[in-house]
């Protein structure tokens, strides 16, 4: 089977559980190196780059993604505060893109507040769909050239998932989207 997605091009996914459409993106950030066949990417051999700068060119939300028990902001940055203004500005991007701004700016402790009460007292828990909101957010600070999305709005209703789908497709000109779905 051959793939090749264009700058600016929406590629889907679709097909029944077990299928093999999650490997696929496994196979592209080389979690799995294909046992035939090969994957380019711009062009090069995907064996020829590290899984380190795979990850600094992909941006991807499995659908078993995880929350830790840091900051919000540490959630969606995936790394710790550097420059509070700039990481602050990014954040509230970030959020607002995936309608959570308001609710964690009513928070104590706003994008510092902790996922977790088991460590801290004045932590936070969302709903699952929340949680998945916050795990598409982290796809607006990297930018990078290709997003993955697997099966990125199992647990949000029909209207979230569209808004969100729309803004993550209108948000990103010129760059790579790989869209995993699932059918019945």
């Amino acid at each position: 089977m051959d793939i090749s997605i264009q700058a600016g091009q929406r590629i889907a996914i679709v097909g029944r559980n077990g299928a093999g459409k999650s490997t696929i993106g496994k196979l592209l950030l080389r979690l799995y190196d294909p046992d035939k066949g090969t994957i380019y990417f711009d062009g090069n051999n995907i064996k020829d780059y590290d899984v380190n700068s795979l990850c600094n060119k992909i941006s991807v939300v499995f659908q078993d993604f995880q929350i830790y028990a840091v900051s919000i902001a540490e959630n969606v940055l995936m790394r710790p505060i550097k420059d509070k203004e700039t990481d602050e500005s990014i954040m509230k991007h970030a959020l607002n893109n995936v309608g959570l701004l308001n609710k964690i700016e009513k928070l104590d402790d706003g994008i510092y507040t902790i996922m977790s009460r088991e460590c801290n007292e004045n932590g936070v828990y969302f709903s699952v769909g929340e949680e998945q909101k916050l795990a598409i957010a982290r796809l607006f600070p990297k930018q990078n050239e290709l997003i993955l999305l697997d099966e990125p709005s199992s647990s949000l209703d029909a209207f979230t998932e569209n808004e969100i789908v729309d803004t993550i497709f209108n948000f990103w000109g010129e760059m790579r989207r790989l869209c995993i779905c699932h059918t019945g």
